[in-house]
């Protein structure tokens, strides 16, 4: 049963400094005009059925190369209205996960199949532009043929003979440049996209005969015309394919992470010349008139309509990651770089526990200068000139704040911003960029190098124990607890650097997804190179949604090691109620794995949780936490100060007297924090009841319809959490549009996923 909250203010006047802030009581409430954005549409559709067949991927930006997939119920809607209605945002990115690819188009048995028109490589890999041009260039080339084909005037029987011999040969062309781009071999591909485009153009060449009378009358046949338009498309995309497998061919045979700079430039002209040719096809396409295109390939072409913007935005994309990369190699001037080691087997709000660091200084690809301390961040913890009161919950370990505990925040952004801060008041030098990376990331390099020596430690270090021998080390050597880093991270950095050739691409296939999962954050001094970082999404910050928000923070405070042994399963259960009010469940789970007796293992984790959830909802319930008593937390000194980061976030502090439950207002969210205190053996389940600060209700000119949207992010540095969610939607409504990852149960619609990465989820319903 849901209890009635007491909220007190952050104790007294003069307790107030260990709790951040005394300021008034208020909660920030959205107002609901704000939660929806509604876009005019031009007819009103009250009468007309529902449909997305033609809807594009949603957001490009957020679900790269995945189409929505429409229930089988839906008849009529517009690609832009319901784009508008659902989500009426744009953010960088959320990928879905490979296996999420959408399915190949059927196509009649008497027809070359086309290839899948968003290959799932292309999706996570960078290098997946070439083999999606293949698959492009394939599927307009398989549409042209019955187009022509279907022109049976029999004067032009002959032309059409040759036209359709040269489309075909195209065909079997791209099919090679296919097969060569998805066994990188990019010369061969090159090759086969160069023999398309020509046979591409040999077929133009036919229909474009404007010397004689045959090729005017050619000219105006709707059905040619058609047909001629989709040639122009086909040979644009092989251009285009061949431009890019040119510049893979070239960073594969010669490149090293020394060379790469320079080669940066070609490529980089490479892919504009690329984008120049896909906008032109798309340009083509979008002439084609739809009622000349035999039934059963309309929707195929609209795939490839829907799909070529996408493509579009890998390549505006790129400009973007280009100067990422110049900014981070010091093409223009040395770069300084503050890269931390965030443990995420002790889990903190960016990833991990800041173990380890090491100060890079980067000139043209070339790493001039590299120092790792071997006492890690204590190192620079031991010279800090400030004496400053740390966030309230990490009282229970130390009172005073420094640089070991600086990445506080989830918003990346803001605790590189505070982990500078505390480098440069212990004597460090001022960095352009901080970069985090997880042991996953070391892990994965590892694979690449191969087995390190380490003579110093006697030890031949790989991908497998890597994890092992670093905390073992610790507990060798108390007083250079990060010496094995301090020995290991030079060797490996040299040999990434040296990878070259076949070796190369797949590294920086790596770094990439490792991006993505947030297994490595970045941000810069620089507001251009930090922009271009939100713009890719890889710069770790809290987003903003448009309705629904989800972030379960964990802070391992006291617990050592143990997060990698505890198993995490959330789940939310979405009610909306007849008055169309939103009440969420929130249960998470930690079940801890590890031995009793074990030395390492048989630690209790002691987590203090925080859910970020839409600005101005309001706290229902809390039950399941664990009270930690007072006497455990430690009191500052009197001459430590307070930190105006964490003041101004903390200053409107509340806390529910009945469950312990903190609740403040963090970057455009509100926040409910606690505790759960698990021992090896035990699982616990915790749970927050909250409403939302909207209602599902119907809203502007589309008044038939209403709709629900969740963005979930993942915290940076958890491998793997299970999540469940269950949306109940009231009688009155009919859910006429879901999200393909949803499946509809008995009474409630149903999503289950692995948070690898962030998710965006959304449904649209009408009222009967």
């Amino acid at each position: 049963m849901n209890h009635s909250l007491r909220f007190r203010k952050a104790r007294n006047a003069k307790a107030s400094s260990m709790m951040y802030g005394s300021r008034d009581i208020r909660i920030t409430r959205i107002p609901e005009s704000n939660i929806i954005d509604l876009r005019p549409v031009e007819t009103d559709v009250s009468n007309t059925p529902v449909s997305l067949s033609h809807i594009a991927p949603p957001l490009p930006k957020m679900t790269a190369g995945k189409a929505l997939v429409k229930p089988q119920a839906q008849q009529h809607m517009s690609q832009r209205k319901v784009r508008n209605f659902l989500f009426g945002f744009s953010w960088k990115r959320v990928r879905t996960p490979k296996h999420e690819a959408p399915p190949v188009p059927t196509v009649s048995a008497k027809e070359p199949p086309p290839p899948s028109l968003v290959d799932e490589q292309f999706v996570t890999r960078p290098f997946g532009w070439a083999r999606s041009l293949a698959g492009f260039s394939l599927a307009a080339c398989a549409l042209m043929i019955p187009l022509v084909a279907a022109s049976n005037i029999e004067k032009i029987e002959t032309i059409q003979g040759r036209v359709l011999g040269a489309s075909t040969e195209a065909y079997q062309h791209l099919e090679d440049a296919q097969r060569a781009v998805a066994s990188s071999q990019y010369s061969s591909a090159t090759q086969s996209f160069k023999q398309a485009e020509e046979q591409f153009r040999s077929a133009q060449d036919e229909l474009n005969g404007s010397s004689s009378l045959l090729g005017e009358v050619v000219k105006v046949i709707p059905h040619v015309d058609t047909a001629q338009r989709i040639l122009n498309a086909g040979s644009d995309l092989s251009l285009a394919g061949q431009y890019i497998s040119e510049a893979l061919s070239s960073v594969q045979s010669s490149v090293t992470a020394a060379t790469f700079v320079r080669q940066l430039e070609g490529f980089s002209s490479s892919l504009q010349d690329a984008g120049g040719a896909v906008e032109r096809a798309e340009q083509e396409l979008r002439q084609v008139n739809l009622s000349y295109v035999p039934a059963e390939h309309r929707e195929r072409l609209q795939k490839i309509l829907d799909s070529l913007p996408q493509l579009q935005e890998f390549f505006r994309d790129f400009t973007d990651a280009k100067q990422v990369m110049d900014a981070l190699l010091g093409v223009n001037e040395t770069s300084r770089i503050l890269l931390l080691f965030q443990n995420n087997a002790e889990l903190r709000p960016t990833g991990g526990f800041i173990g380890s660091l090491a100060l890079l200084d980067i000139d043209e690809g070339i790493i001039k200068n590299m120092e790792v301390p071997e006492g890690g961040a204590y190192d620079i913890a031991g010279q800090l000139r400030s004496n400053v009161i740390s966030p309230t919950p990490l009282h229970l370990i130390n009172p005073h704040w420094n640089i070991q505990d600086a990445n506080w925040f989830p918003d990346f952004p803001t605790s590189a911003r505070k982990v500078t801060w505390f480098y440069e008041r212990s004597g460090g030098p001022s960095v352009d960029a901080v970069l985090a990376l997880t042991p996953s990331v070391v892990e994965s390099f590892l694979d690449m190098t191969g087995p390190i020596q380490l003579p110093a430690f006697e030890v031949t270090v790989t991908s497998e124990n890597v994890r092992r021998l670093a905390q073992d080390s610790e507990q060798q050597d108390p007083t250079k607890p990060k010496r094995f880093i301090s020995e290991l991270f030079p060797i490996l950095l040299n040999k990434l650097f040296s990878l070259s050739g076949d070796q190369f691409l797949p590294l920086v296939d790596s770094i990439t997804q490792a991006f993505e999962s947030k297994n490595i954050l970045l941000a810069f001094t620089d507001p251009n190179d930090q922009r271009a970082v939100v713009t890719l999404g890889w710069d770790g910050g809290v987003r903003q949604s448009p309705q629904d928000y989800l972030m379960v923070v964990h802070t391992n405070i006291g617990g050592g090691k143990t997060d990698r042994l505890v198993d995490t399963f959330v789940s939310l259960t979405t009610t909306i109620k007849d008055d169309d009010t939103i009440t969420q469940t929130l249960s998470i789970q930690r079940t801890h794995t590890g031995a009793p007796l074990d030395g390492q293992q048989g630690v209790r984790n002691v987590d203090y949780i925080r859910t970020y959830v839409p600005a101005g909802s309001i706290l229902l319930e809390a039950r399941g936490f664990d009270r930690i008593p007072g006497w455990r937390f430690q009191t500052p000194e009197s001459d430590a100060t307070l930190d105006p980061d964490v003041t101004g976030l903390e200053g409107t502090l509340l806390v529910d007297e009945v469950s312990g439950t903190r609740i403040t207002q963090e970057f455009g969210k509100t926040v409910f924090g606690n505790w759960i205190d698990v021992g090896p053996g035990e699982s616990r389940t915790a749970t927050f009841v909250y409403q939302l600060p909207f209602k599902f209700e119907k809203k502007g000119t589309l008044s038939q319809l209403a709709s629900y949207s969740l963005l979930m992010q993942k915290q940076p540095g958890v491998e793997y959490t299970a999540f469940i969610q269950k949306l109940y939607i009231p009688e009155a409504y009919e859910t006429i549009w879901h999200d393909n990852r949803m499946s509809q149960e008995t009474g409630y619609l149903l999503i289950s996923e692995e948070l690898s990465t962030d998710k965006f989820f959304g449904l649209v319903a009408r009222k009967k």
